[in-house]
């Protein structure tokens, strides 16, 4: 009994959760000048799953697409060019038509310009669609994908300095629109569960990234990158899960004349936030991680090795996520 010292209460042991997914692709490539290349297709997925601890009705949803693109050939190296169109009609919800336009030209090998416009989306999963625990979420067959307009730039290229290698650089800059967002903010008062609905209004995503990359010597490489990123739907609140900052590097030491290697790796995340309600928007702490990693080749053609990891090294504690409990003494809730 739940509540007595000494007693024990079982739960879902060796309940059932899994799921069945399958797929089937057909593509075709048709040039119909030499320089052009395009590209039809059908694509097909299906999916059924059962979850008896989350309780999820158990269903089985299928998509159809058609897609197809155009494109510069691979002979032409510059510059790149591509435009792209696909379909999607699943068997729960609306249909939704996504398209893209790309390109790269190189100026040399020192500089680069690169970018991205179109329209992406994402379908309910089946826990948003089917799910009906109720000591928690209730899913809504009527859900509309999530869909958003992204524009995307950059320019790069590579460096040199000092005598050094030239190390890979790129500075990208990205616009995004999403409407329809998904997330459990509708309340049932009959059942007493959170229900998933689309948000009405825009998030509006912007955001730089900065990435340096490549050989410092020949027996060392790095990389190193920092994100910063604007996801805000009213006023300046930044929308569930998503940091503000975000920053991770590397650095390779690879001698080729020992069979030995070894690496450090950062990682940064920052603060996000997690909303129970309207008036319970709780903060999840960012953290730091530093991990080990180290090899031994065995043969000569370092076709055969043996790696030796170590994952924060320094033992940070964060959380990934939050939840909410009920206490038994008195019904009151808090979160873990």
């Amino acid at each position: 009994m739940v509540g007595m010292p000494g007693n024990a209460t079982t739960v879902n042991d060796s309940d059932f959760w899994g799921y069945r997914d399958y797929r089937a692709n057909v593509l075709a490539k048709i040039a119909p000048t030499r320089w052009l290349d395009a590209f039809v297709g059908y694509d097909l997925q299906n999916y059924n799953g059962n979850d008896a601890v989350l309780v999820i009705t158990q269903k089985s949803e299928s998509v159809n697409a058609i897609f197809a693109q155009l494109r510069t050939p691979a002979w032409l190296e510059n510059p790149k060019l591509a435009v792209g169109l696909r379909y999607d009609v699943p068997s729960f919800g609306p249909s939704a038509a996504v398209w893209s336009g790309s390109g790269r030209f190189d100026f040399g090998e020192a500089l680069f310009v690169r970018g991205m416009v179109g329209t992406a989306f994402r379908l309910p999963t089946a826990e948003e669609l089917f799910a009906n625990d109720p000591k928690d979420e209730l899913g809504n067959p009527d859900l509309r994908p999530e869909t958003s307009f992204n524009v995307n730039a950059s320019l790069g290229g590579r460096l040199g300095f000092l005598g050094l290698p030239a190390l890979g650089w790129e500075a990208i800059g990205f616009y995004r629109n999403v409407t329809d967002l998904i997330e459990a903010s509708g309340f049932d008062m009959a059942k007493s569960q959170s229900v998933f609905e689309n948000v009405d209004g825009t998030v509006h995503v912007r955001g730089v990234t900065g990435l340096v990359e490549g050989p410092i010597t020949p027996a060392w490489s790095s990389s190193a990158s920092y994100t910063f990123s604007s996801a805000v739907q009213t006023g300046n609140t930044q929308i569930d899960k998503v940091p503000v900052h975000q920053a991770k590097g590397w650095v390779d030491w690879h001698p080729l004349t020992l069979p030995v290697g070894a690496a450090v790796y950062v990682n940064y995340v920052g603060d996000t936030y997690q909303t129970f309600g309207t008036d319970d928007r709780e903060k999840v702490t960012g953290h730091f991680l530093l991990s080990l990693s180290a090899r031994v080749f065995l043969d000569g053609e370092r076709r055969h090795k043996i790696n030796v990891g170590l994952s924060n090294v320094l033992g940070s504690v964060y959380a990934t996520s939050y939840g909410k409990g009920v206490r038994d003494a008195d019904g009151s809730d808090y979160t873990y």
